[in-house]
C-alpha cells in the first residue's frame, strides 16, 4: 500500500499550492516534500471521488483539476498549523477546503466540464459501472424467509434454452 510521500502528484506542483498561499512559506516546519505530500493527499482525495465518471488517470494536463487540487492541498498543509484545537478554528484556512468542495460538486453535478490545455473536453467515461448477467430478472433471493425464495421464471426459461443450444 502507497504512503502519503509516494503517491503521485500531477494535478498541481508545490509552486502551484505556495502561489495559492503564499502564508505557506511563512511556516518553518512546512518544506517542499511536506507540501508534495499534501498535493498527493489532495489528488487521491479527488481521484477516489471522480472515479465513478472519468477514466483515470488522465493523460492530459487539465486546469480545473490543478485549481481543485491545489486548494485541497493549501488545506492539508495549513491546518495543522492554523486550527490546532476545535475553538482555534480558522476560517480561511476551511476557506481553501470548502472552495475544493464547491468546485468538485459542480463537476460532479455537470455543471462544469472538463477541459484539457489543449482546449479538448474530457468527456465522461461510457462505462456505468459493473453490470450483471441477471440484472433483467426478478431476484431470487429477498428478505423473505428463504423458503419463500422463488425463481424467475425468465430467467429459468432462458437457462433451459442456453443448455439446448
Amino acid at each position: 500500500m502507497p504512503t502519503f510521500s509516494t503517491l503521485p502528484a500531477s494535478y498541481a506542483t508545490v509552486d502551484d499550492v505556495l502561489d495559492l498561499c503564499t502564508r505557506i512559506g511563512s511556516i518553518s516546519t512546512v518544506t517542499s516534500a511536506h507540501v508534495r505530500r499534501m498535493i498527493g493527499m489532495a489528488q487521491a482525495d479527488v481521484d477516489a471521488k471522480l472515479a465513478k465518471k472519468y477514466d483515470l488517470p488522465f493523460t492530459s494536463e487539465v486546469p480545473f483539476l490543478t485549481v481543485l487540487t491545489a486548494n485541497l492541498a493549501v488545506y492539508y498543509s495549513t491546518r495543522k498549523h492554523f486550527t490546532r484545537e476545535k475553538s482555534n478554528k480558522s476560517d480561511w484556512v476551511d476557506s481553501y477546503k470548502i472552495e475544493a468542495e464547491r468546485l468538485l460538486q459542480q463537476l460532479l453535478e455537470n455543471q462544469v466540464e472538463l477541459i484539457d490545455t489543449g482546449g479538448t473536453v474530457i468527456d465522461p467515461s461510457d462505462s456505468e459501472g459493473p453490470s450483471s448477467n441477471t440484472e433483467d430478472y426478478i431476484p431470487t433471493f429477498s428478505e423473505l424467509p428463504f423458503t419463500e425464495h422463488e425463481v424467475d421464471e425468465d430467467k429459468l426459461t432462458d437457462k433451459r434454452n442456453e443448455q439446448t443450444l
